[in-house]
């Protein structure tokens, strides 16, 4: 998986198979921010039996004492592999 993230923020990421998240499994996190556009590329490790789904998440937080909390994801692409 890979996207370009805009924004001064921190992050986890992480994946599930389940609807209620759990378990959950972390594929990266930023524990600085970094300033400006750029890409990031994390590592999905999963099999996925037919008409299944696979839930992915971002959970943002910021350094700085705000209650507001702006960024921008662009460009999310999955790359995928089918085996028969």
């Amino acid at each position: 998986m890979s996207f370009m993230l805009d924004g001064d923020i921190c992050y986890r990421a992480a994946y599930a198979r389940g609807k209620d998240f759990y378990p959950r499994t972390d594929i990266g996190e930023a524990q600085r921010p970094v300033a400006g556009k750029h890409k990031i590329v994390l590592p999905i490790q999963a099999t996925l039996q037919p008409h299944k789904q696979l839930h992915v998440r971002l959970f943002p937080w910021s350094l700085k004492a705000t209650d507001n909390l702006y960024f921008n994801i662009q460009e999310c692409i999955f790359e995928t592999t089918e085996i028969q």
